[in-house]
């Protein structure tokens, strides 16, 4: 969108794309927001359907970045997603570089059920690769330290073989 400063009466448009939006458009429409209208009093019909799609598109940009911001805020407000305890256990088996059958075999679950959880932990960690799951799960105290006896994920007493 070009900004430039034309009369009120200039056209809008190069004939090329959409409307351009002038300083004079623009002054005219804070004027209007402050309650003063006599500036748009004086447009042309054709540049205030213009100006009126042009704040409709603004407006709707406005609710989609709103809605945005305001979900990015409360997914930082309640903190790291929660895994169940299987899910905990997948990522530790992933931070071993285990495959989906060994995980499985490890686990005693059929393949796919593993295939599943290791879903819904990239989803709830917003991640798409094993790598970046295992350091996301790190950064966020979902793993305990690797260490001898010990099971890799967090809230399980250390029992034998996994």
């Amino acid at each position: 969108m070009s900004v430039t400063t034309t009369s009120p009466t200039a056209p809008m448009t190069d004939g090329a794309g959409p409307p351009r939006l002038t300083a004079d458009l623009t002054l005219s429409c804070l004027r209007a927001a402050a309650g003063d209208d006599a500036g748009l009093r004086e447009l042309p019909t054709e540049r205030l359907v213009a100006l009126h799609a042009l704040t409709e598109t603004w407006a709707r940009a406005h609710r989609l970045v709103a809605a945005a911001l305001d979900e990015r805020l409360h997914a930082a407000a309640a903190g790291p997603p929660a895994l169940t305890e299987r899910q905990r256990q997948v990522v530790a088996l992933l931070r071993e570089g285990l495959t989906i059958q060994a995980m499985a075999r490890r686990l005693g679950l059929s393949p796919r059920t593993v295939g599943k959880h290791l879903e819904r932990v990239y989803r709830r960690l917003g991640t798409s690769d094993r790598l970046t799951t295992v350091l996301r799960a790190q950064q966020q105290g979902l793993l305990l330290p690797m260490g001898d006896g010990q099971r890799a994920w967090a809230d399980t007493p250390a029992t034998g073989a996994p």
